[in-house]
């Protein structure tokens, strides 16, 4: 944890070669003029129906191979901070940045921290706060909370009473859309003007304002920074379930401090409380990205994803979902849970010609420990009613 300055350690490495060749077509024999083999295309050189492209990932080093029909990739990871609820009687809530400090005239204050949640039970649609910040309002001589909760796919800014509590009293933003199988920054700021009347908060979801309040206060008001959580008033959502991984946290203006986890320590949240099956800890993560982009230059196809085998050395909670992205529409993740292949393949998805598919990655795994996995998977279309293609995947995962 640094105070009022920049966090630039080194990031720790998760890395994910893949090697992507080509495979024959299984045909029947009345289909053999459909046959291609990228490994005598200097010969007689044929179009795949469906080539890949660097995703140009910022996190992510890609070289395609020959016919772009095979691909290295090496994806940068890093440690977050996994906050879990896996017990439907249980709960937990975390305390986090707590300053403590008056906010003067022309100050200001924000928090933020990237949150990704990785899997949501919410039977009674009551949503999970996942950032707020508690202040004191000298003019009302009242406790408020400012905050976002977090339903799915969607997201809600409120201000509130804090006692009650009524954490909408004040006011709440519509639905912002938002897409769950990414992580994203959550982010609420309080400004004093220069002349000190007038206190303004705002709400902010990846660096757009989806809410503002204002409040007419004097010159002489006492107004104090408090005291931020995730999963506040969770006490009374027993039912949720819920795994969260956070990272990057910042606080800036009057107080700052950062957060990255990188030192396998968490130095700014602590248990407020917790019962049942519950609770925080350092882990691996590489958040869901995107690790490859197949493009569609000829037909109509059902495309699907398929792990094969897993091998190596294994770590505790090791975990992994791939998946496939079309436009808005996206394939049931293919899962590995705990070292194990749980669901073998993805759903399928439509493929229109001139079409770009995205493939997406997130793994997970306990920290500390040294480990290297190897990971076999298909990348797969079908033509009409009786060709597969299959391009085998060869995906490691390593740490240390």
């Amino acid at each position: 944890m640094k105070i009022h300055e920049n966090y630039h350690s080194g990031k720790h490495k998760i890395f994910i070669t893949v090697v992507l060749i080509l495979s024959i077509w299984h045909l029947k024999a009345f289909s053999s003029t459909y046959v291609y083999n990228p490994l005598n295309s200097t010969l007689n050189p044929v179009q795949p129906p469906i080539i890949f492209l660097n995703p140009n990932n910022p996190s992510a080093t890609v070289n395609l191979g020959e016919a772009y029909t095979s691909a290295n990739i090496t994806i940068i990871g890093n440690l977050a901070l996994n906050v879990y609820d896996g017990d439907t009687n249980g709960y937990i809530y975390l305390e986090g940045p707590a300053p403590y400090i008056n906010l003067n005239s022309g100050g200001y204050y924000s928090v933020s921290w990237n949150i990704h949640i990785a899997s949501f039970e919410d039977p009674m649609g009551n949503g999970i706060m996942i950032i707020d910040l508690r202040f004191y309002n000298g003019y009302t001589d009242e406790f408020y909370l400012a905050s976002i909760t977090y339903y799915g796919n969607y997201v809600k800014a409120s201000l509130g009473l804090l006692y009650g509590p009524d954490p909408a009293s004040e006011g709440q933003s519509p639905p912002h859309m938002i897409n769950p199988n990414q992580k994203h920054e959550f982010k609420i700021k309080m400004e004093r003007s220069i002349d000190g009347c007038i206190l303004t908060l705002k709400w902010f979801v990846d660096q757009v304002n989806i809410y503002s309040y204002q409040y007419s206060i004097t010159q002489a008001t006492q107004v104090i920074i408090c005291e931020s959580y995730f999963g506040w008033l969770n006490q009374d959502k027993p039912e949720l379930k819920f795994e969260a991984y956070l990272d990057d946290v910042h606080v800036e203006g009057i107080y700052g401090v950062s957060e990255d986890f990188e030192d396998g320590v968490d130095d700014i949240f602590v248990i407020g409380e917790s019962t049942g099956y519950t609770g925080k800890r350092i882990s691996y993560y590489t958040y869901p990205q995107k690790f490859l982009v197949a493009l569609n230059n000829y037909g109509v196809y059902n495309v699907s994803l398929e792990f094969k085998s897993i091998n190596g050395i294994m770590p505790l909670g090791f975990n992994v979902s791939i998946w496939i992205n079309f436009n808005e529409q996206y394939t049931k993740s293919a899962k590995v849970v705990n070292g194990l292949i749980t669901e073998a393949q993805t759903s399928k998805i439509l493929s229109q010609q001139n079409s770009i598919l995205n493939l997406y990655v997130n793994i997970t795994a306990t920290y500390p420990a040294n480990w290297n996995v190897t990971l076999k998977i298909l990348f797969k279309y079908e033509v009409e009613d009786y060709i597969t293609v299959k391009y085998p995947l060869k995906v490691e995962a390593g740490y240390g």
